[in-house]
């Protein structure tokens, strides 16, 4: 693996981890020297051999609120509401009853 730095010219790495032996036929996308708290890191971004781009599906998505969810697509979503305000409301009143008599 070979690291090419601006100004420096490429410089050969001296070992990898050994977790990063499946990928060593990869190709590099990208890498960065990072300096954190006075310490260097190499970032190193791998591309994939046989990368595909996968297939645009159908697809729904879900979102959960406090009150309801909405699930749906593009062109259409259905809301279904939900009780979970109602422990909400009830640990507010809970919550203003301490306030109000303290032992």
């Amino acid at each position: 693996m070979v690291v090419r730095i601006a100004r420096i010219g490429g410089l050969s790495t001296l070992d990898y981890p050994r977790n990063l032996s499946p990928y060593k036929d990869w190709g590099t996308k990208e890498t960065r020297l990072v300096l954190r708290d006075d310490k260097v890191f190499l970032k190193v971004t791998l591309l994939m051999k046989d990368w595909k781009v996968p297939l645009e599906r159908d697809g729904v998505t879900v979102d959960t609120n406090i009150g309801e969810e909405v699930v749906g697509k593009d062109n259409m979503y259905v809301r279904v509401p939900n009780r979970s305000e109602d422990p909400r409301h009830y640990k507010g009143l809970a919550e203003g009853l301490q306030k109000k008599y303290k032992r």
